[in-house]
């Protein structure tokens, strides 16, 4: 894959960390495929520099005042450990949604239903931001991870219940005991904060749910 070097531009200021988000763009990406969402708050401007092996970045359009870019990286039953770097032209925030894959259940009807395509995610490591429990291993009393916010989409189709609700597995996670287990519309969410200058490199596992 060759090398990716995509750009934001600068963002609205003094934005909350959870309002404004997204719904959803018209991005898709095919069934078999991890997704992460990167969104630049308080100016943050950043270029990816390095997309995972196999995979590739992509700016999709604004929504909710919001500039967003995904990452979307080929993945398996089998748990796969893969990278990305972005490098800072500019200093600010950057929320990270990890998610799946973007799949219409009846695309030549014309509906927005998906069909929830969950991904499993674990053990992720950042150089050159601070970022906390990226193994899932720190869970308050409802078994949520701490430092991550659920981030559900309100409005999804399908609704959203106990079976379609972001949360964490517990078996042959490949770091500690528990891992992340979302889909598209439920999803989790956590920020970090960049300096101009300073590359940040993402180092995390993923994987096709298997349930």
């Amino acid at each position: 894959m060759n090398r990716l070097i995509l750009s934001f531009g600068q963002l609205l200021l003094g934005v909350t960390l959870l309002s404004c988000l997204p719904v959803q763009s018209t991005h898709s990406a095919d069934n078999t495929s991890g997704s992460i969402n990167l969104i630049g708050r308080q100016g943050a401007d950043f270029e990816v520099t390095k997309a995972p092996d196999g995979g590739h970045a992509s700016a999709a359009g604004a929504s909710g005042g919001d500039t967003n870019l995904f990452i979307d990286f080929p993945i398996t039953q089998t748990w796969k450990q893969f990278s990305f770097t972005i490098t800072p032209k500019k200093s600010g925030r950057v929320l990270i949604l990890i998610l799946g894959p973007y799949v219409l259940a009846a695309p030549d009807k014309g509906t927005r239903e998906l069909t929830p395509v969950f991904v499993c995610y674990d053990d992720f490591k950042v150089e050159g931001a601070e970022f906390k429990n990226g193994g899932f291993e720190k869970i308050d009393k409802a078994r949520n991870p701490i430092y991550w916010d659920d981030n559900t989409v309100s409005t999804s189709n399908p609704p959203i219940d106990d079976n379609l609700r972001a949360g964490l597995g517990d078996d042959n996670a490949p770091e500690g005991r528990y891992y992340a287990r979302v889909w598209h519309n439920s999803r989790y969410l956590q920020s970090l904060t960049i300096e101009q200058g300073t590359p940040v490199t993402i180092t995390f596992y993923a994987r096709l749910d298997r349930k």
